[in-house]
């Protein structure tokens, strides 16, 4: 295996990219997600049109705060742009905010690549939801509650969750022999 924390010595960093999803639970029962992309260069460089962008200082720096229920149901949505290669990249925020009602539960990176795939969305914004959504579960299924919605949730969703693989049929296993043990 790789070791890729390899010795930097010989390197010269080009580019940063940090992502950071911090997870808040609500009174009422639902998540508050709020999620940062930050994107830096290594070098000096030119964005944009012209723009001169010093060693370190952002080309990208989004933010997405994102209210979920407890049925994953978008409430609320609030995006910002605090730094962006071109002036118009916050003309797009207006179009996330249909996220509203929306379920950030199965069919949720479908509906994202139709809806904001090409000219009427953001990549970097995508990203960022599509990474939600499994910062939703991991924050939903805390405790000894999580399997049965986990399956119901993620069954075929990847490789662990398949429906012919190990996970799967143990969880049901598990939630049955949990399910003729209660009284």
């Amino acid at each position: 295996m790789v070791d890729i924390y390899m010795n930097t010595d010989r390197l010269t960093q080009l580019h940063q990219r940090r992502i950071e999803h911090l997870t808040w639970l609500h009174a009422d029962g639902a998540l508050r997600i709020e999620s940062r992309l930050v994107d830096t260069k290594g070098y000096d460089t030119t964005i944009g049109f012209g723009r001169d962008l010093p060693v370190g200082k952002a080309v990208h720096d989004m933010g997405i705060i994102v209210t979920v229920e407890q049925d994953w149901r978008i409430r609320d949505i609030n995006l910002q742009m605090f730094a962006t290669p071109f002036d118009s990249c916050p003309g797009v925020i207006q179009a996330f905010e249909s996220l509203r009602g929306e379920s950030m539960g199965a069919g949720w990176n479908s509906l994202l690549s139709e809806r904001f795939g090409g000219a009427g969305g953001c990549r970097h914004l995508v990203d960022m939801l599509r990474a939600m959504a499994t910062v939703v579960f991991q924050a939903r299924h805390r405790g000894g509650d999580w399997m049965e919605s986990a399956i119901n949730d993620f069954t075929d969703s990847c490789y662990a969750f398949r429906s012919d693989g190990e996970v799967v049929p143990r969880l049901l296993e598990e939630v049955l022999k949990r399910a003729s043990n209660e009284p």
